[in-house]
């Protein structure tokens, strides 16, 4: 599959049952995992080539304390 395979125009809708702040963690800790997995500053470079509307998806990146262990405590 290339990216030429996928339909783009296709509206695939929303899920009713989505928690967008729920969604909005997970994303935020799944970032804050990568930023510990990739080597040398490249989520960085990601980071800097988005929107500043993504800017709150990376909050979590450099904090004391990873985005699991936020939640539990």
């Amino acid at each position: 599959m290339t990216y030429g395979d996928l339909d783009l125009e296709t509206s695939f809708g929303r899920p009713s049952d989505v928690d967008e702040p729920e969604v909005v963690f997970r994303i935020k800790a799944v970032l804050a995992l990568l930023s510990e997995l990739v080597p040398g500053g490249e989520l960085a470079t990601v980071e800097h080539q988005l929107p500043p509307a993504f800017e709150d998806l990376f909050e979590l990146v450099d904090a004391e304390t990873t985005a699991w262990e936020q939640r539990a405590g």
